[in-house]
Formats: C-alpha cells, structure tokens, sequence
C-alpha cells in the first residue's frame, strides 16, 4: 500500500463517523421533535373534546334548572287549586298535561366513548368520572 492512502486513513475514517454521528443526531433530533408535535396534538384534542363533553353538561343543566323551575311552578299552581287557592282554572289543563321528557345532550361524550378515546384521557380520576 502506497503511503499516500496510509497518510489519508486516519482522516477518511474520522470524516466518516463525523458524518454517521451527524446523521444520527439528525435523525435523533427529527423523531424526538416528531414525538413532542405528536403528544401536543394528542393534548389538543383531548382538551377539545373535554370541553365539549363540559358544555354537554352546562347545557344539560341548563334544561334541569328550567325543568325544576317550570314543575315547582307547576306544583305551586296545583296546590292552590287543590286547597281552592286558584281562582284561575283555565291553566288547569296545561299544568296536569305536562310531562317531563329528558333529552340527553351528552354527544360529545358517546362520540368519546365510541370512538374508544377515553383512554386518552391521561388522568385516572377525570377518566372514572366520565365512566363511573
């Protein structure tokens, strides 16, 4: 072997695992980024959802306090006209017709749950109480 190649060993070896080490820490620093982009996303949509499933509730109990007003109304007026308090019959009607019909607003809640996303959901509590 000539002493030219002798001379320049040493260097092409140190300039190719300079190369692979860069390429590896490249890669290195692509998935960890990829990883953190990944759960900020994750986090996202699990914050989107939660509040979802947080104004399903609101609304919900926005109809039971309108529901629990409207029937302690109801049961206002009709012991008045079983003690012969009521003078005015005429919504007589109207209050022994009315019926209590619960619509659930929980949609984002069974989207949740169908989708089989519960489980992204990191805290244990929070998690329960969603299922429990």
């Amino acid at each position: 072997m000539p002493n030219f190649f002798r001379k320049n060993i040493p260097k092409t070896i140190t300039y190719v695992l300079g190369e692979i080490l860069i390429v590896v820490l490249g890669i290195f620093i692509a998935v960890n980024l990829n990883n953190w982009n990944e759960n900020r996303k994750e986090k996202q949509e699990v914050n989107k959802v939660l509040k979802a499933v947080y104004n399903d509730l609101q609304t919900e109990k926005y109809i039971m306090v309108m529901w629990k007003n409207y029937l302690n109304h109801s049961i206002d007026y009709l012991t008045q006209v079983t003690t012969k308090e009521a003078i005015h019959l005429d919504s007589l009607a109207i209050y022994l017709d009315s019926e209590f019909y619960h619509a659930k607003m929980n949609s984002a809640y069974i989207n949740l749950k169908s989708g089989g996303n519960l489980n992204t959901i990191s805290s244990d509590t929070l998690r329960s109480a969603l299922t429990g």
